[in-house]
């Protein structure tokens, strides 16, 4: 029997879920993300599914933890989330989710997803693009610089090109490494150029 962690607070959705699943799964209700990390290090479950939001936090670092220890094919994930934020989910997926599922779900649909989520794991694409890393860029007359804030990496070029180039290339070797990209909720891309001219005589 396949077991089944749902990590919720509310009550009502707790109480849902016995209904939204048939009796075929062994289902575990636990209502802290603290407590279902705890459970998750301690006995085997072939999915979890939890909420995002709860009163003191969010599920990033459950998902980062157990990013950590288990594949998306040996602990699949399933957020459900009343937000419906483009930019939260493409940080959900870029996190390690394997599905998110709006909130209430449409039953069958999601009693379909999570049949075919335990019998072979997948990663649900979302319809739009994600953003793996945040990009900070800044010149002078005579030298460009980039800055990834997720790693904390900095290149610099005598063009912008160049620069970008560069971190281009970090970024690339960074996650041939299996190194995750730190998720942050700066804004997707800002631009700061300074083209004064520094050269002695203009001040």
């Amino acid at each position: 029997m396949p077991a089944v962690l749902f990590i919720e607070d509310s009550r009502t959705f707790q109480r849902l879920m016995t209904k939204y699943l048939p009796e075929d799964y062994e289902l575990t209700i636990l209502d802290s993300l603290a407590a279902g990390w705890e459970s998750i290090q301690s006995r085997k479950y072939d999915l979890v599914i939890t909420d995002f939001l709860f009163p003191q936090s969010d599920a990033f670092e459950l998902i980062f933890q157990v990013r950590h220890r288990f594949s998306p094919q040996q602990l699949p994930i399933i957020v459900l989330t009343s937000v419906a934020d483009r930019f939260l989910i493409s940080k959900l997926f870029v996190a390690g989710v394997n599905a998110t599922i709006a909130k209430p779900p449409h039953v069958p649909d999601f009693r379909a997803l999570v049949a075919k989520m335990i019998e072979t794991p997948w990663v649900q694409r979302p319809d739009f693009p994600s953003e793996d890393a945040h990009l900070l860029t800044w010149g002078t007359a005579d030298e460009f610089v980039v800055f990834c804030p997720n790693l904390n990496f900095f290149t610099r070029g005598t063009t912008q090109q160049a620069a970008f180039d560069a971190m281009q290339e970090r970024i690339r070797q960074h996650t041939l490494s299996g190194e995750r990209i730190p998720v942050i909720t700066t804004p997707k891309q800002t631009l700061y150029f300074s083209n004064v001219d520094v050269t002695p005589g203009h001040a």
